[in-house]
């Protein structure tokens, strides 16, 4: 039995006490829900104050270590970076994560052995190498160098996000995300080289959704219009043992072709080349501010403002506490809230259905675990006081840089609803972060 601990609120969930929720049963409640389109202004986070965070940035990035390590784990140094910046740690406290994450990582210069065939100084690609490069993990020197130069063309981050990012947006769950929160996480502090590192890294990872664009039933306009909230569609989800067995089936496949990587990725690129299911889920999804919003572009942010409560929501309710991949789905939500005010409305409207569909596939690429973890703390009781003494404890400590995102993106969450709207499951999501191992 699930503790349905949301109810309907602006944009939001938020805690409501004494009803239950069968997953089993697929019932439905009325969280989930908000009643109007009114933006709290994610993209409000200021650039850095000055010039050290940008040093630091360019001292770590891709020009001293590659994008990845030890064939496939993704290089987070960056991320770790801007999360403790954001929560408030200073240039000493931002050094001290970057010798604790070289000291116990295993970050590789370009010239490894690994990458024998990358130079930082390569050519960038030509416009038929960029296209022949799509999703083939090599060259990424080459690919980051012609960001670059579009970087140059488009004459600003903004307007090469919003020219370029929507030609990767399908692929954004590639490397669990992280070309997406890359980049998200380089223009949250208007740091353009690491814009550049982001998009060249959703490139060269690229595994798009796979699904029938001639099919009526896909079409986009019925995104958002569906009758069920979003827990009923995860009970479905849940039951849906002919997925699960395609999933696993086609991961053990994968492991055996010539890409290697890790058994999550291996799943989640095995569900998404099965978008049609994913997308036939997705458009049963009721995503109420569609219903109240007329604007466009008020529309496509309150879109991402929703989409981001719910990927906090599926972690912080998990049964299996401080789940890395549903950890990640978190800061990809966050990730790509920042970029999406920048896109043309289609465009917004065109990643958000892709990623309520990674969204989906990771729940699944997961085990479905069940939504029984509910908030004991009272919404109206989340004061500053409580925040800071979660983000204390978390910049004492030298840990994965992951709980410094997951406490960061949930305060950030919270400060910019002015501390209303969900504050107990944002809370509660920072909570279990804090105080539980991560669950691999």
């Amino acid at each position: 039995m699930l503790a349905a601990c949301l109810r309907r609120v602006s944009r939001s969930i938020r805690i409501l006490r004494g009803q239950t929720l069968s997953l089993k049963s697929g019932g439905s409640v009325d969280s989930w829900r908000s009643r109007d389109c009114r933006q709290f202004n994610m993209s409000s986070v200021s650039p850095p104050g000055g010039s050290w965070l940008r040093d630091i940035l360019e001292d770590q990035s891709t020009q001293t270590y590659y994008i990845e390590y030890d064939r496939f784990f993704s290089n987070h140094l960056t991320h770790g970076i801007i999360a403790i910046e954001k929560l408030g740690g200073d240039k000493d406290r931002v050094n001290r994560f970057v010798e604790h994450y070289k000291n116990h990582g295993k970050l590789e210069p370009p010239n490894h052995p690994r990458h024998s065939d990358e130079s930082t100084d390569a050519e960038p690609a030509t416009d038929d190498e960029l296209h022949k490069l799509l999703g083939q993990r090599k060259l990424y020197y080459k690919i980051r160098n012609r960001f670059r130069v579009i970087l140059k063309e488009h004459g600003s981050a903004e307007e090469m996000l919003r020219e370029e990012f929507p030609k990767l947006s399908r692929g954004l769950v590639c490397s669990a995300a992280h070309g997406l929160i890359h980049t998200g996480y380089g223009y949250s502090v208007r740091c353009s080289s690491t814009v550049t590192e982001g998009l060249a890294y959703l490139h060269h990872s690229c595994k798009p959704l796979i699904f029938d664009e001639k099919n009526p039933d896909n079409d986009i306009s019925h995104f958002g219009k569906g009758a069920c909230d979003i827990l009923t569609v995860l009970a479905e989800l849940k039951k849906d043992e002919n997925l699960r067995k395609y999933m696993e089936d086609e991961a053990v496949k994968l492991r055996q072709s010539d890409w290697y990587s890790g058994g999550f990725q291996y799943r989640v690129a095995a569900l998404v080349g099965k978008g049609d299911d994913l997308m036939k889920y997705a458009y049963k999804i009721k995503v109420p501010v569609i219903q109240s919003c007329q604007d466009e572009d008020g529309l496509a942010v309150a879109l991402a403002n929703w989409l981001l409560d719910q990927a906090i929501a599926v972690f912080a309710l998990s049964e299996i506490k401080n789940d890395f991949f549903l950890l990640h789905g978190v800061t990809a939500a966050w990730s790509l809230r920042q970029i999406i005010p920048l896109l043309k409305h289609p465009d917004a409207v065109d990643a958000l259905r892709t990623f309520t569909c990674a969204l989906l596939a990771v729940y699944v690429s997961q085990g479905c675990p069940d939504l029984t973890n509910k908030p004991e703390i009272p919404q109206t009781d989340v004061t500053a006081s409580d925040w800071q003494e979660i983000i204390d404890k978390a910049l004492a400590r030298d840990t994965d840089e992951h709980i410094y995102k997951l406490v960061q993106v949930c305060h950030d969450t919270w400060r910019e609803k002015n501390g209303s709207d969900g504050a107990a499951l944002y809370i509660h999501a920072a909570q279990m972060c804090i105080d539980h191992d991560l669950h691999f």
